[in-house]
């Protein structure tokens, strides 16, 4: 910890960062064979909690196809429509 401190990411750093984060949504991206949400058939707390993820990642155009698609259904969820009346807007937001 105290390294990043001083002298911040080496590139060596930064490339394991990029390997565990693809990791990551790939595993993400093939889990949506058990329903449209994180957790299966239903939306839960685990879609809220990583839909920024879903969001940034779709943003920079997404090489992943579920993940998009993930990102679309919560999104035009009535709750998250209301949430955006409510809160202005929000540039990740379909």
């Amino acid at each position: 910890m105290v390294r990043y401190a001083r002298g911040g990411f080496g590139d060596a750093d930064l490339e394991s960062g990029r390997k565990a984060a693809t990791l990551i949504l790939t595993r993400m991206e093939s889990g949506f064979g058990a329903g449209p949400w994180l957790m299966g058939e239903s939306f839960s707390a685990a879609d809220i909690q990583m839909s920024f993820v879903g969001e940034a990642l779709r943003a920079g155009r997404s090489a992943f196809p579920n993940i998009d698609a993930w990102v679309r259904r919560f999104q035009a969820r009535p709750a998250y429509r209301r949430a955006l009346e409510r809160g202005g807007p929000y540039a990740l937001a379909g």
